[in-house]
C-alpha cells in the first residue's frame, strides 16, 4: 500500500553532511540490491545475569527471520562465545538449532572470576552483514572467594552529556527539537536530573528534566553568533556543556505523531533558501527490508510537511533520510511504529499445590495455537537482584539491531505500553542519529554470500586408492545408516548435514567389487572445523546488567560463608577427594535411570524385551522382530512395526534396524540407561533414549572380530543440552538466597492444545517467585512477561 502523504508547504535545501563517490544514484535500487539477502537474527534468554561461581547459565536462542518475523529455518548451527573484559575467550559452544530453537548452558567453573563477560551469539550466515543481527550482551559473576561485598556500579566520578539535534543539524533561526543525554562513567543514563539552557549572558531560556534513563528534549531557535550551554546540579557540583554552534545554513527535521499520523518536517532559514530553492530532493523511508521514496522540491517557502497515517508505515523501526540532488544522505531520524506489532498478554495464573511444589497454568488465550510457539521461563525468588537483562526478546528483535549505540533497559518500551512508553522510546530514537544501516556500504558495498547457510557438519573425503564399489557411513545418533555408490576411479565424495554430539565419531567402511565389506583408506577434511572468527561485535558496546546501581548495597558477610553451605557441584568429589565406585560414576554422569545387572535380576528379567516391559514399556515380540513402544496403549496387531519407538544404542552404536534385540538375553548385558525426556540427544531430544552397555567379559565380547571400518575423530561437534543444576541451598531465608538464589529453569516448553503453559516449580514455602517468561509463536507473536507467584 503506497502512503498518503499531504503537502502543506515547500521548501529546498543543500548542505552535504558527507560526500559519495557516485552522483545521481539510484537509491531504491540500490537498496533493492543492499537488501536482498534475506537476514538471521538471534536472541538469547538466559536464566540471569547476575551468576555465583559454580552455579550453570541457562540458554535458549531463538533465531528468527528478520524480515518475516518467523522462526528461522535455514540455519541448524548457531555459535555461542563468553569473552572475559580482556576480550580473551574463556568458552565457546557449538550449539543444535531445530526450528528456529536452540537450548544449552554453560557452567561457570574455575575458568571464571569475578568480574564482568560478554556473551555472544551468531551464525556463519551473519557473517555476510555488517549490521548488528547477531547478541552480545553483559553478565556479571560473582566469585565469593574473592568479593564479599557487592559493589555499587553507578558513581558519576566522570560525567557525559550529548545535546544532539534532532536529525542531525542544529540551524540558526530553525527551531530545533535537541535530545539530551546524560550518562555516568559506566554508560548508564544519570536519572531526574533538572536541566536549564543558558545564552552566553548566562540568561536562562528553557528548562527540562532527563527521565529515568538520563534522556530529555528540548526547543532551540538559535540566533546567529550566539553560544548556548546546558548547567546542571549533580550532587551539589555544578554541570555546565556547551550545545554544538548552530551552523549558518543547512537543513532541520522534525518528526511529531499526532493521532493516527506521523507527520516529517523539514525546515531551513532564509540563507539556504536564496542558494537551493529549486533543487529536487528526496526522503525515504526504510525498515531494512523495504523502502519508500519520495521528491520534492523547497520552493519559495521555509518548511515543508509530509503527513503519513501510522497503518501505511512499517510496523517496528523507520528510518527516515533525507538525500540531497546528488543522493548524499544528509539528514536522518528513527521513529518506531507499534501498530501491527504482536504481543501476547497470559491471563492470571492459576495455582495450585502439590506436596513440596507448585503447579502453576498460565493461559494464553491470544496465541494463535495452529502456529507453533516456544517458551523459556527462569524462575527466581521474587526479591532478586540477579535478573536485569538490557532486552528481552522483542527489544533484541525490533529495536536494538537498528541503532548503532546499545540501548539502555531496551525491554521497558515493550512492557506496559502507553502513551508514555512511546514518547519516551521516541526520546530514545531522537538521539540515536544515524542508524546501523550504513549509505555508503548501501550505495558501494551491497553485502554478497562469503559465507553460507550452515546446516551440520560436512566433509570431503579423498582416497588413495579406489578400489570401492559402495562406501557405508555408519548410523550416529543424529543420522541414519548410509550406502554411498562410487563410480569407477572415483576419487573422493562428500558429505553434508551431519549432527554429531558428545563423543561421536564418523565411522565409515566400504564394499570392493567383489562385493565383500573391507577397511577403506581416505583422508576426511571437515567444514566447519572449529568455532569461526567473528569480529563484528567488538566494534559494538554493551552495558554491564543493571542490577546492583542507584540503591544502597548491602556488606554480605553471610556471601562468602552463604555459598560455602551450598551443595555445590561435584562438592564430594571437589573438596573431600572421595573415590567413587564406577557403579556411582555411570549413574551420576546419567541423565536418566540407570539399571544394573547381577545375576538375580538377569533370571527375574531374563529377556531385554521382559525388562523393558518392567519399565512401563509396550514390547511387542514375534517371529517377526520386537517392537518397543512407549509407555501407553497399543491398539497394534502383533506383526512387526515400531511405533513411537525409543532411539536404542548398543556399545554407542546406534540401532538402525531392531530386530537383534528379538530375545536379546540380560547375560550380555552389563547396565541399561533410560532417558524418558531425551534431553542432551540434540534433534532427536524429544524421544525417548535408551542405552545398552554390554558386559565387557561376556564371551561373545571376547571372541576375535575383524575391523571393517575406519573412526575419524571429529573436529567441531554440537554440545547438547544438559540437565540444567540447580544448586541446594542450605536456607531459603537469607539474603543470599532470596537475591542471587535460583528457583527453576524452564527451556524449550509449549503451551497445551488449550493455549495453556502449564509448569512444575519446587516450593520452598519461604519466598514467593518471579517467573521471567520469553517466548515466541510463529505467527510472529512475541512474548515477554513478569509474573510474581504467591508461595504460600
Amino acid at each position: 500500500m503506497t502512503p498518503k502523504l499531504y503537502c502543506l508547504f515547500v521548501f529546498v535545501f543543500i548542505l552535504p553532511f558527507f560526500t559519495l563517490c557516485a552522483q545521481d544514484l539510484d537509491i531504491m535500487s540500490s537498496f533493492e540490491d543492499y537488501s536482498e539477502l534475506d537476514r538471521e537474527i538471534v536472541y538469547l534468554h538466559l536464566n540471569k545475569s547476575t551468576y555465583i561461581k559454580g552455579e550453570s547459565i541457562g540458554l535458549q536462542a531463538y533465531v528468527l527471520d528478520k524480515a518475516k518475523r518467523r522462526l528461522s529455518s535455514e540455519t541448524t548451527n548457531l555459535y555461542c562465545v563468553i569473552r572475559n573484559d580482556k576480550n580473551e575467550i574463556v568458552k565457546k559452544k557449538l550449539l543444535m538449532v531445530n526450528n528456529g530453537i536452540a537450548i544449552n548452558d554453560f557452567t561457570v567453573d574455575s575458568l571464571f572470576t569475578s568480574g564482568d563477560y560478554k556473551i555472544s551469539a551468531f551464525t556463519n550466515w551473519m557473517k555476510n552483514f555488517k549490521e548488528k543481527n547477531f547478541f552480545s550482551q553483559s553478565i556479571r559473576v560473582i566469585d565469593p572467594d574473592v568479593e564479599t561485598e557487592v559493589k555499587q556500579t553507578q558513581n558519576f566520578e566522570k560525567i557525559d552529556a550529548q545535546f544532539l539535534p534532532e536529525g542531525g543539524h542544529l540551524i540558526t533561526d530553525v527551531e530545533t527539537t535537541l535530545g539530551a543525554l546524560i550518562k555516568d562513567n559506566n554508560g548508564f543514563g544519570v536519572p531526574n536530573v533538572e536541566c536549564k539552557v543558558v545564552n552566553s549572558n548566562g540568561q536562562e531560556l528553557t528548562s527540562f528534566k532527563v527521565n529515568q534513563f538520563g534522556l530529555g528534549r528540548f526547543v532551540l531557535k538559535p540566533k546567529p553568533g550566539e553560544h548556548y550551554k546546558v548547567q546542571f546540579k549533580l550532587d551539589e557540583t555544578l554541570y555546565e556543556f556547551d550545545i554544538e554552534p548552530a551552523k549558518p545554513k543547512g537543513v532541520g527535521l522534525s518528526v511529531n505523531a499526532l493521532n493516527d499520523n506521523t507527520f516529517i518536517t523539514f525546515k531551513t532559514n532564509k540563507a539556504t533558501l536564496q542558494d537551493f530553492n529549486n533543487n529536487i530532493y528526496t526522503f525515504t523511508v526504510h525498515n531494512g527490508n523495504q523502502l519508500l521514496e519520495f521528491n520534492f522540491r523547497f520552493g519559495n517557502e521555509l518548511e515543508v510537511v509530509k503527513a503519513i497515517r501510522n497503518e501505511d508505515l512499517f510496523s517496528g523501526i523507520n528510518i527516515v533520510t533525507l538525500f540531497d540532488d546528488s543522493s548524499t544522505p544528509i539528514l536522518e531520524r528513527q521513529l518506531f511504529n507499534y501498530d501491527g506489532l504482536k504481543l501476547a498478554q497470559s491471563g492470571a495464573p492459576i495455582v495450585q499445590k502439590q506436596k513440596d511444589s507448585l503447579l502453576i497454568s498460565i493461559p494464553y488465550n491470544d496465541l494463535n495455537l495452529s502456529e507453533f510457539n516456544n517458551f523459556s521461563v527462569s524462575v527466581l525468588p521474587a526479591p532478586t537482584r540477579a535478573y536485569n537483562h538490557h532486552e528481552n526478546i522483542v527489544s533484541s528483535m525490533v529495536l536494538q539491531p537498528y541503532v548503532r549505540g546499545y540501548i539502555e533497559n531496551a525491554q521497558f518500551y515493550f512492557q506496559d505500553i502507553s502513551l508514555k512508553t512511546k514518547y519516551e522510546l521516541d526520546n530514545l530514537l531522537l538521539t540515536q542519529g544515524w542508524s546501523s544501516y550504513d549509505w555508503t556500504s548501501v550505495f558501494d558495498d551491497p553485502p554478497e554470500v562469503d559465507f553460507d547457510f550452515e546446516n551440520g557438519i560436512g566433509f570431503t573425503a579423498n582416497f588413495t586408492n579406489n578400489n570401492f564399489r559402495q562406501i557405508l557411513l555408519y548410523p550416529t545418533l543424529n543420522n541414519p545408516f548410509e550406502i554411498i555408490e562410487l563410480t569407477v576411479n572415483e576419487m573422493y565424495f562428500e558429505k553434508q548435514g551431519l549432527f554429531p554430539i558428545s563423543d561421536e565419531k564418523i565411522d565409515i567402511g566400504a564394499i570392493n567389487h567383489k562385493g565383500k565389506p573391507v577397511k577403506p583408506y581416505l583422508n576426511l577434511k571437515f567444514s566447519p572445523s572449529g568455532i569461526p572468527e567473528f569480529n563484528l561485535d567488538h566494534n559494538w558496546d554493551v552495558l554491564v546488567p543493571r542490577d546492583v546501581r542507584g540503591s544502597e548495597m548491602s556488606n554480605y558477610q553471610e556471601f562468602a560463608s552463604g555459598w560455602e553451605k551450598v551443595e555445590q557441584l561435584d562438592e564430594v568429589e571437589i573438596k573431600a577427594k572421595r573415590e567413587y565406585t564406577r557403579t556411582e560414576k555411570i549413574r551420576n554422569a546419567s541423565l536418566g535411570r540407570v539399571d544394573f545387572f547381577d545375576e538375580k535380576k538377569k533370571r527375574r528379567f531374563r529377556t531385554f524385551g521382559n525388562f523393558l516391559s518392567s519399565r512401563g514399556f509396550v514390547v511387542l515380540e514375534n517371529k517377526a522382530g520386537v517392537s518397543v513402544v512407549g509407555s501407553g496403549k497399543n491398539e497394534e496387531s502383533y506383526e512387526f512395526k515400531i511405533i513411537g519407538d525409543p532411539v536404542i544404542f548398543i556399545d554407542d552404536i546406534i540401532l538402525s534396524d531392531h530386530n537383534i534385540l528379538r530375545d536379546y538375553s540380560l547375560n550380555e548385558i552389563d547396565y541399561i540407561e533410560i532417558n524418558k525426556s531425551g534431553i542432551g540427544y540434540g534433534l532427536r531430544g524429544g524421544r525417548c533414549v535408551i542405552k545398552i552397555k554390554t558386559n565387557p567379559f561376556s564371551v561373545l565380547e571376547n571372541q576375535p572380530k575383524k575391523e571393517v571400518h575406519v573412526s575419524f575423530d571429529i573436529p567441531l561437534k554440537f554440545d547438547v543440552a544438559k540437565r540444567f543444576y540447580i544448586p541446594k541451598y542450605a536456607s531459603f531465608k537469607s539474603n543470599f538466597y532470596k537475591e542471587y538464589g535460583i528457583v527453576d529453569w524452564f527451556s524449550n516448553v509449549s503451551t497445551n492444545q488449550s493455549g495453556t503453559l502449564n509448569l512444575k516449580v519446587f516450593n520452598n514455602n519461604e519466598t514467593d517467585i518471579k517467573l521471567f517468561i520469553e517466548g515466541f509463536s510463529n505467527d510472529g507473536t512475541f512474548i515477554s512477561e513478569v509474573k510474581e507467584i504467591n508461595s504460600n
